[in-house]
């Protein structure tokens, strides 16, 4: 899977932040960043793990060892929805983010 699409956007989006922190000069604190980073960590774990997902289920190491121990009935089940999110993977690394960010932008 390519990711110089995905690289473009995050260069991006990094050029813009640095325009808008030099543009603000000091009156965006470092804590308010952190913050902001953190929320959006938060969003994008959600977003992949979907909701409702119990804790001990949050890693992928946890995920693995739940599906060890799984018999064979899950097992198909695990392997279509894996088939899924590499769909899904795909979509993604298609998706030309500098161009709606641009646009987004205009």
């Amino acid at each position: 899977m390519s990711t110089n699409k995905l690289t473009l956007f995050a260069q991006a989006v990094g050029a813009d932040v640095k325009e808008l922190k030099q543009a603000l000069g000091s009156k965006v604190s470092n804590e308010a960043l952190t913050q902001a980073i953190e929320q959006a960590k938060t969003a994008l774990k959600a977003d992949i793990l979907g909701d409702g997902v119990p804790e001990q289920l949050d890693t992928l190491k946890e995920i693995a060892e739940a599906i060890s121990a799984m018999n064979g009935e899950a097992e198909q089940a695990v392997v279509q929805k894996i088939a899924e999110l590499g769909q899904k993977v795909d979509a993604i690394a298609g998706l030309d983010l500098v161009a709606v960010y641009t646009a987004a932008k205009a």
